[in-house]
């Protein structure tokens, strides 16, 4: 991706202002934005070729539903916009990674926060 996610206003709010808990980790790790439907299609096929992906979901505070979905990869991080992806869309895509049976899927805490956001798409 070229164009991080300083461009979410949840996210640009965030980074105002300093971090005190101590130093932050970076990766260089390859990632993409992805925003449109040609780019969530390739997107699925890097996705369900992998043996394991993790995945995280961020909102805007105050809001019920989801801004973007993280999908990562050992080589590279897939960031779903969901702010520019229609849910007709992705629904049927996100249905097919999570019934993946030969697909592992990690997260953290998934189930109490992050999956009731997704079900409001």
């Amino acid at each position: 991706g070229t164009k991080g996610p300083m461009h979410w206003p949840a996210w640009a709010k965030l980074m105002e202002t300093p971090l005190e808990k101590g130093p932050v980790l970076t990766l260089s790790v390859p990632w993409k934005v992805v925003k449109s439907k040609d780019e969530l299609e390739t997107s699925m096929k890097v996705l369900l070729s992998a043996s394991t992906i993790a995945m995280d979901a961020e909102w805007v505070p105050e809001t019920k539903g989801v801004a973007i979905l993280q999908l990562a990869t050992w080589e590279e991080v897939h960031i779903w916009d969901l702010q520019e992806l229609e849910p007709q869309l992705v629904l049927p895509h996100l249905d097919e990674l999570l019934a993946a049976e030969s697909l592992r899927k990690l997260g953290f805490c998934f189930s109490s926060s992050d999956w009731p956001r997704l079900s409001s798409l």
